[in-house]
């Protein structure tokens, strides 16, 4: 997750994008929010967990379809 203004979580998507140390990169949800969930983090890391990986599992699951953004928002929860 990126939060931020605009231009600045842009630009660093785009970077991250473009960096060979990630792959298959996918844009879940993109929309404006009145206050940043996670205020306190500069970056994180989950690491490898069977609930994470099942969590992520149900979202990109549904990236085409019109249920993507809410099972983001709900990854966003877990």
């Amino acid at each position: 997750m990126l939060e931020g203004g605009r231009q600045a979580v842009e630009a660093t998507f785009e970077r991250i994008s473009h960096d060979p140390r990630h792959q298959d990169i996918a844009l879940l949800l993109s929309e404006p929010i009145a206050e940043r969930q996670f205020p306190q983090w500069s970056m994180a890391y989950i690491g490898p967990s069977q609930s994470a990986a099942d969590a992520v599992a149900r979202v990109t699951r549904d990236v085409e379809t019109s249920e993507a953004g809410e099972a983001a928002r709900a990854l966003v929860t877990f």
